[in-house]
């Protein structure tokens, strides 16, 4: 199944066409003689890249598809081999059935719309227009027409009719060609022939073509030269044109017309990489393109049925290949002028080699009112708590008028259809259970389309508040300033916390519900109850269970070493008494002695000491330390320094 062929230095392309289907979408595709006039007037290729244009189009819309129409496909044929046949009708419901809905229509319309699944011949004489565009320091756009007759064979080009072969004879036809700007005024009128040539040699003419070049230059020097004859030139102000051409023949006199649509304007030379295209029936306007999946751009005019502008999802360098490539992707179009607006979709691939895309709209119909009107429930606000009689609002526009908006709890119907704003409506909170409820608006508009608003979830509490007090918790210790935090539920117009019942420490108005608590003036030690007062906005209240909390001692002990004094001498070989006094504002749980930071003793109780035997050593010094640590693992230090003798 096709992946993007990444060539070094190339763009990748799922169809040389991708970027300008709309343009090419034209009736001279339908037929079955893909090959065509060979590759003389180039309609084969045409045909081919339009098919592969049109097959990504779906895949784009819904990856996947290739595989799963195969599987259908061969499926079908397999089962029933005498009587399944690779018809059109089964290629387009295979395609309904994989792909319900293509850019914005269902897939049979869409289907319909491609000419390039007409599959069925179109007898008869018709003009091929072959483009090709060239975004130079100027822009040019090369056409080559071709007068063509799908003959009996189906054949464009040549039938056997039994003996020998038939060709059309068109070449050497005259016509003429007319170049129409948005507004109708014609801005070229010339005479065109299709130029013989001769194939085979026998003398049977074969295809020929009549060439016009459209172009923003004013002179083909240096590039691209040939004769201005067959130029017309000077096509600076960006506009979209018309290209009519007709052409008799000769032998039997009938004239064939056909038209082509092509944007001129000096804004898109120089390898523009950003989109361009027409509007058929306006001149003016705002159109919107926006990427699905990329947040929206602004606006781009609409001038003299033409628009170019930039977009972020195109002429995106493409480091893989070292192109320049379009995101693939859904493309969302929203026109407005004079007061309508349109809609439409694109599924886009890879774009042109320098990553832009090309569209042609045809919004000449008014558009029908297939716009749904827009609605929300604006009060009660989604996960609000309400009780007693409760307001209902909601907004409601629509593109040509609101007939009226439905109220609705729980899918059951509130009150009447009210018919004009502003839409508000009381119901009453009381005859329903406490607990989450649903309310939607349903809005309907004058053309009986329908729009049913979010669903706005709101808790009815028509009962007391609940509240509980989350930090500080039971049995903590806390010191300095701390957050007093509770969780409260039911319509909560505020709550208030308490130390000890009655102290009032803060108030909170707002969920999370907190206050700071100040203990630093409190006696370190102390015990204290903390609890919160819940206030619905119902006018019911709830005292939540106390929490008991501990006020930190962070105050440390005292500690002093009495014996040996520091600089005095102790007699080696013999055991010293180390003394040491402690207090502390709370208690004194231990003091440890050290001599020369070795742990010697450890102490609970006054006095406290610790019997140290001096080694045999003359002359040493001895750092004695004893520290004292409290209940709250306070601790001091004291020292002493001796020498032995």
């Amino acid at each position: 199944y096709p992946n993007d062929t990444i060539v070094p230095g190339n763009t990748l392309w799922g169809s040389s066409n991708d970027w300008d289907y709309d343009f090419q979408n034209r009736p001279v595709l339908r037929g079955t003689d893909f090959w065509s006039d060979g590759g003389g007037t180039g309609l084969y290729w045409l045909k081919y890249e339009m098919g592969a244009a049109a097959i990504r189009k779906i895949n784009l819309e819904s990856p996947g598809f290739y595989k799963a129409f195969n599987q259908q496909y061969y499926s079908l044929i397999n089962a029933n081999p005498t009587t399944v046949r690779p018809t059109r009708a089964l290629i387009v419901s295979i395609i309904k059935t994989i792909v319900p809905q293509i850019e914005g229509v269902s897939a049979d319309q869409w289907v319909n719309q491609q000419n390039i699944f007409y599959a069925q011949n179109v007898y008869g004489e018709k003009i091929f227009h072959r483009i090709q565009d060239y975004q130079w320091t100027q822009f040019f756009a090369f056409q080559s027409m071709y007068f063509l007759n799908t003959m009996a064979c189906g054949s464009e080009w040549v039938c056997w009719d039994g003996s020998q072969y038939v060709y059309y004879h068109l070449n050497g036809s005259h016509g003429t060609g007319d170049l129409i700007d948005d507004y109708g005024n014609t801005v070229w009128a010339g005479s065109l022939s299709i130029q013989p040539s001769q194939n085979p040699s026998d003398g049977y003419y074969a295809f020929g073509s009549a060439p016009m070049g459209l172009t923003t230059a004013a002179s083909l020097q240096p590039w691209p030269g040939g004769d201005p004859s067959t130029y017309i030139m000077n096509l600076d102000t960006l506009g979209l044109y018309r290209f009519d051409s007709s052409f008799t023949d000769s032998t039997t006199g009938a004239t064939t017309t056909d038209n082509i649509y092509r944007v001129m304007g000096s804004q898109i030379a120089n390898n523009f990489s950003g989109v361009w295209g027409g509007v058929l029936g306006h001149q003016n306007g705002t159109i919107h393109l926006d990427h699905k999946g990329l947040a929206p751009e602004p606006g781009i005019p609409v001038v003299n049925g033409a628009f170019v502008g930039t977009r972020s999802w195109t002429g995106i360098p493409d480091s893989r290949t070292g192109g320049t490539d379009s995101m693939p992707g859904r493309v969302f179009i929203t026109f407005t002028d004079a007061g309508m607006t349109y809609h439409a979709q694109r599924n886009i691939d890879y774009g042109s080699s320098s990553g832009s895309q090309m569209f042609l709209f045809d919004f000449s119909a008014p558009p029908p009112d297939t716009t749904p009107p827009t609605v929300s429930v604006t009060s009660p606000s989604a996960s609000a708590t309400v009780f007693g009689t409760v307001t209902l609002v909601a907004s409601a526009s629509d593109n040509v008028g609101v007939a009226g908006v439905q109220f609705a709890v729980d899918g059951q119907n509130v009150g009447g259809q009210i018919t004009a704003a502003p839409y508000t409506m009381t119901w009453d909170s009381t005859a329903v259970a406490d607990g989450n409820h649903s309310i939607t608006a349903v809005a309907k508009d004058l053309a009986s389309n329908t729009a049913t608003s979010s669903p706005v979830t709101v808790a009815v509490d028509n009962s007391a508040p609940t509240v509980s007090l989350t930090s500080p918790s039971n049995g903590s210790v806390v010191t300095g300033v701390v957050p007093v935090v509770a969780s409260a539920s039911g319509g909560i117009s505020k709550v208030e916390f308490y130390l000890d019942v009655a102290t009032l420490i803060g108030t909170a108005t707002s969920s999370p519900y907190s206050a700071n608590w100040n203990t630093s003036v409190l006696v370190q030690g102390s015990s204290h109850a903390v609890s919160a007062k819940a206030y619905g906005i119902n006018g019911k209240t709830t005292t939540s269970s106390a929490n008991t909390v501990v006020i930190k001692d962070t105050t440390n002990p005292t500690v002093a070493i009495t014996s040996p004094a520091s600089g005095s001498f102790v007699n080696r070989s013999t055991n010293v008494t180390i003394s040491a006094t402690a207090s502390d504002n709370r208690s004194v749980q231990k003091v440890v002695f050290y001599v020369n930071n070795v742990l010697k003793c450890t102490d609970t109780t006054s006095p406290y000491s610790c019997n140290w035997s001096v080694p045999s050593q003359k002359g040493v010094q001895y750092t004695l330390k004893a520290t004292a640590y409290d209940g709250s693992n306070n601790t001091a230090n004291a020292t002493s320094v001796v020498t032995s003798k």
